[in-house]
């Protein structure tokens, strides 16, 4: 590689009862912040305004001891070889060097070429990313390389043996990963996922072989990069098919990562085998000499009368002469295709492709007509059939290209027709012959096609159909990545383990300050549209929810103690709504009911009495010959209720009448009058009977 041929391009509950205050202490207890929890800022879920999502290290916690899919030994995942090397510079040297680098077809001297190439100059913020390609030359085959540039990790640990400063000032390190440009093509792999496949690699003293780098899904933020900025990259798109460099300004606010999945969007947009003849940076200077860059950002307009600009942003069609016409008709098939261009440029891998004008037009002769969504599903499950998986990742790169090229819209029509293919193949059920990071990818892309977001409680209903039952092992774990519109469908997906924990999800929830009375109100809306087997799992969370309010004694009465959801919830299972209302009543009065307090219950004018109800309170009376003034109270409070006062006053003087107080209350109750009378007959008669006694002793 070092001679002159080498072909290179130019480019609480308030104190109400005592079981209230302690239940309050232990969910205190439970969610406090200890590093690992839930309750720790690191694992805090985010809301948006009407939808839950957890952070990727909250959904792996929920899924920590989620059984393997697979009993027996895991499947490899597709792979490729990455060459490498570190460029910086040591302690006591002051010139930048090859460090160390691998043991494989490339020499120090070639890796110092590549790297010195592509320089663009100093970057006042680190990390950046450049993205290159070598050119097949003195017996290897193409490569394409991505090129990290960044500071050594304050931490020893994490740096690789690495210094951060060197002489007083601190060191640009560049690590650089080659890999073939043919297996980058046949697993059709993104850029920003290979720096995501790499970025753990630190590159220590002692191992120069390559690495083999499995591969796995991309983030989903791809996917928000393409919804914002799909004009402006097919834009960009068509001014590098000019041959001209292109120039993004107005980014700085932008992060190198999300800069780096907007120079993916534009290479999706143009064939792949282009890719083996591109080098692109997420920043470079404006005064930098002798660029060899296609496409970069900047903070300044480049002054060098061959370079094209375009404000980050803004997307304006771009100005073509026409002698691009050939340019200005591939512009109108990019836009004309739209979702279905992404997926069918990715399958023009075949080099050679330059950008030069000759090129161009053949490329406009030959634009691609993709198989449509559905058919690269019926084609993705005839390959889970034979668990082919290469062709398994590739489909699902496929998948994924026409997810990222939505531009924010997928018509429902077309998400009913995937969700068709997908329920009718079975590919949302368990793959054991699948590595786990080809699953992961799968589940997602098959998730993201048949279900909207954010991820309703009928999706997930579809998907327990779908599976036959909860969804566990890799495809929960994808579950949880999701958003959710409520917490229904979070908890549903995070119970489907036996071994998950109400604890973590109510901390998690707490955590972003959902209120503890959203729950159960949610519950309590659903009522009709809960399947009868996620109901107990769904009430039982939402109430206990409920009491770690500060004044939940407030909240559950306001809502009559929940009586009227759980007879919704359970109208023909009385002991399930019984036993759910005896915790609720011992919550907030502690132990056995007193008669006051049972007064208290049924003149609460906001309670919907039930049979469970009134046997919820009899069964926790402190008196034992309390049935018959509950069951009178609790006749007088539904003709109350239901309308009919006069009546439940007639009930209770009549009952009154037929009540037999004791003894001497009754005689109290008698008129003065008549206790005299009485009294005076009874003198009478005892004297009466004294003479007659008398008389018969004489």
């Amino acid at each position: 590689m070092g001679n002159g041929d080498t072909p290179w391009a130019a480019n609480e509950p308030v104190g109400k009862s005592a079981a209230a205050a302690d239940y309050r202490a232990a969910q205190a207890t439970r969610s406090a912040v200890v590093p690992g929890d839930p309750g720790d800022p690191g694992l805090r879920p985010t809301r948006d305004e009407g939808s839950f999502s957890l952070t990727g290290e909250m959904a792996r916690k929920l899924a920590r001891d989620q059984p393997p899919d697979n009993p027996g030994p895991v499947p490899a995942a597709p792979a490729v070889t990455a060459e490498w090397a570190l460029w910086g510079k040591e302690t006591s040297e002051t010139a930048y060097h090859v460090l160390r680098c691998s043991d494989g077809v490339f020499s120090r001297d070639d890796f110092r070429e590549v790297i010195t190439r592509y320089a663009s100059g100093v970057r006042d913020r680190l990390p950046q990313y450049t993205v290159c390609w070598i050119p097949s030359a003195q017996g290897h085959h193409a490569y394409l390389g991505v090129a990290i540039h960044e500071l050594a990790d304050p931490d020893p640990a994490r740096s690789g043996g690495r210094s951060r400063i060197v002489g007083g000032r601190e060191v640009e390190y560049v690590r650089l990963f080659c890999v073939l440009y043919s297996e980058m093509a046949k697993f059709a792999v993104s850029y920003p996922n290979l720096v995501e496949l790499v970025t753990g690699y630190q590159l220590p003293v002692g191992n120069a072989s390559p690495i083999r780098i499995e591969l796995r899904a991309a983030s989903g933020r791809h996917r928000t990069i393409a919804a914002q900025f799909r004009v402006l990259a097919e834009n960009v798109a068509a001014l590098l098919l000019t041959t001209r460099p292109v120039c993004v300004l107005g980014a700085e606010g932008t992060t190198a990562e999300d800069r780096l999945r907007f120079i993916e969007l534009v290479m999706s947009l143009l064939p792949y085998g282009l890719r083996s003849r591109l080098s692109a940076s997420t920043w470079a200077s404006s005064t930098a000499q002798d660029l060899k860059l296609r496409l970069f950002f900047a903070n300044a307009p480049r002054d060098d009368g061959k370079t094209s600009h375009v404000t980050w942003g803004q997307p304006e069609p771009p100005h073509l002469s026409g002698e691009y016409e050939a340019v200005r008709l591939y512009l109108e098939w990019l836009r004309r295709t739209g979702s279905g261009a992404a997926p069918a440029l990715a399958g023009m891998t075949e080099p050679p492709m330059r950008f030069t004008r000759e090129n161009v037009y053949w490329l406009v002769d030959h634009l691609p007509t993709d198989r449509s969504v559905t058919e690269t599903l019926e084609e993705l499950a005839q390959n889970l059939r034979t668990a082919d998986q290469a062709a398994i990742w590739t489909g699902v790169e496929r998948l994924t290209r026409h997810l990222t090229s939505q531009d924010g819209r997928f018509k429902a029509i077309d998400r009913e027709a995937c969700r068709q293919v997908i329920v009718r193949r079975g590919m949302l059920k368990r793959h054991p012959a699948l590595s786990q990071d080809t699953k992961e990818g799968l589940y997602s892309a098959l998730l993201q096609l048949a279900f909207d977001t954010p991820f309703t409680y009928a999706s997930y209903c579809e998907v327990e159909r779908v599976v036959g039952g909860p969804p566990r092992g890799t495809l929960r774990k994808v579950l949880l990545q999701l958003k959710f519109s409520s917490f229904m469908p979070l908890l549903l997906a995070a119970r489907a383990e036996p071994t998950f924990r109400d604890d973590d999800l109510a901390a998690a929830l707490a955590q972003v300050h959902v209120p503890p009375t959203e729950p159960i109100d949610e519950v309590a809306q659903l009522t009709g549209k809960i399947r009868p087997e996620h109901r107990a799992v769904a009430y039982d969370f939402a109430a206990n929810y409920l009491r770690s309010a500060r004044d939940a004694w407030s909240e559950l009465k306001e809502r009559g103690y929940l009586a009227e959801t759980l007879n919704d919830l359970f109208p023909r299972d009385l002991e399930a709504q019984r036993t759910r209302l005896m915790e609720t009543l011992r919550f907030m009065y502690g132990g056995p009911l007193s008669q006051s307090q049972i007064d208290d219950l049924f003149s609460d004018s906001r309670l919907h009495l039930t049979g469970a109800f009134e046997q919820a309170v009899l069964s926790m009376a402190a008196s034992r010959g309390a049935g018959r003034e509950i069951a009178r109270q609790a006749a007088f409070a539904r003709l109350s209720n239901a309308g009919f006062e006069d009546e439940a006053l007639l009930l209770t003087e009549g009952t009154t009448e037929r009540y037999r107080p004791p003894f001497r209350e009754r005689v109290r109750q008698l008129p003065r009058r008549t206790v005299t009378t009485a009294a005076l007959f009874f003198v009478i008669a005892a004297f009466v009977v004294y003479l007659l006694v008398t008389a018969a002793y004489h």
